[in-house]
């Protein structure tokens, strides 16, 4: 049985929580019908339940989500430091809105749609693009082309979904996702060391990898080495068939590399405006890294060309060594964010003792390029320093 109180003590409490009796009371546990003073809404809440909750459970949603609401100045100001512009009106702090990433180049200007909510946990950047949640599909067919060797044939959808492809060495059918071509999980079928081939068809896949085969020489398999010579300078060489075709050459006197230390070469200092961080790189002056690092978002801040690549790498191990371990700074980027390759060069923008500066880190290289410039003392002058 419920606990007595006076009928008339019961109505003045419910009037109190706004709620106006629309029957007798009976007992404080049972429901009591009656209606918010408010807005009308009928109900058959207990005394009981009301002189703990409060009255109306729409008029008590409705006060919190006042109390939640932002002032569309503040929100503005908020989802600009995350690095996105509104182009439309602000819809409430739970709600899609409407804007625009701020970065050039990035996906993300053609419209993105971030919560407010959401912006406000993201570390660096509300956009989807630049926090890595999205795929820029600029970006996802460059990884596609550049890490996997393989051309999509049709637009992208979704990184674990397949993607329909051909080989770009020798036009094999394929559907890698981008999830397993950017783990290195994923690569053409047609092309793989054990795949069977005739000895017609592996010579044939020879000759366009610039080796002939030795006409007593049959084909083995393509994990065995087959004797023959290079096409380019007739030089003897033993080569698998698995080799050629990932792309390696077939003589070790002719084998090319993408970064050759006889020749010209660029150093260069590039910054990922959505991570906040900057990188020092080098590449030849023919095979331009720099390319595909602006297919993921990165920007050239200055470039330095050198007669020598020599003289490139030893700028970049220096600056390396002032960055990393005399003056601490921390990484940029994890191995995860920089699916291209190149993380151990990053360095993040803002750190512990204060934010860096783009112009001071291009000082830097031109120091150590200044540095490694001068001549060397003659022992005429007793070998004192330059």
């Amino acid at each position: 049985m419920g606990r007595r109180i006076d009928p008339a003590l019961a109505k003045a409490r419910m009037i109190e929580k706004r709620r106006w009796p629309v029957a007798l009371f009976s007992r404080v546990n049972d429901p009591w019908p009656s209606r918010c003073m408010d807005c009308g809404e009928y109900g058959e809440p207990r005394l009981n339940d009301l002189t703990r909750q409060g009255g109306c459970d729409p008029c008590g949603r409705n006060a919190g989500a006042d109390q939640r609401r932002v002032p569309e100045s503040v929100a503005i100001e908020e989802i600009r430091a995350k690095g996105v512009a509104p182009v439309g009106r602000f819809p409430g702090v739970d709600v899609p809105w409407h804007c625009r990433c701020v970065v050039p180049g990035c996906a993300g200007q053609q419209g993105i749609t971030p919560r407010l909510v959401d912006a406000r946990r993201a570390k660096k950047s509300a956009c989807k693009y630049c926090s890595g949640k999205a795929v820029d599909p600029l970006v996802a067919f460059n990884d596609m082309v550049f890490l996997g060797g393989m051309l999509p044939i049709e637009p992208y959808s979704r990184a674990n979904n397949p993607w329909r492809c051909v080989c770009i060495a020798h036009g094999h059918p394929v559907s890698p996702s981008l999830t397993n071509v950017r783990g290195r999980k994923s690569r053409c079928d047609g092309c793989a060391p054990n795949t069977p081939y005739s000895d017609a068809e592996a010579r044939n896949i020879a000759w366009e990898n610039g080796f002939v085969p030795d006409a007593d020489a049959p084909y083995p398999n393509t994990s065995k080495p087959w004797s023959g010579r290079c096409r380019e300078k007739n030089h003897r060489c033993s080569p698998t068939l698995g080799n050629l075709i990932a792309g390696q050459g077939p003589c070790l006197a002719c084998r090319r590399t993408g970064f050759n230390p006889d020749k010209p070469a660029l150093v260069y200092l590039i910054v990922h405006d959505g991570l906040d961080v900057a990188k020092v790189g080098i590449c030849g002056s023919t095979v331009n890294r720099i390319t595909i690092h602006e297919g993921h978002g990165w920007r050239v801040h200055e470039t330095l060309h050198l007669p020598v690549g020599a003289d490139a790498a030893l700028i970049e191990n220096r600056i390396k060594h002032l960055w990393f371990k005399t003056r601490s700074w921390a990484h940029g980027v994890s191995k995860e964010q920089m699916p291209q390759g190149g993380h151990t060069e990053t360095v993040a923008l803002a750190q512990q003792a204060g934010r860096i500066a783009i112009d001071d880190l291009w000082k830097d290289i031109e120091t150590e390029h200044t540095e490694i410039s001068m001549p060397l003392p003659s022992p005429r002058d007793g070998g004192r320093a330059r």
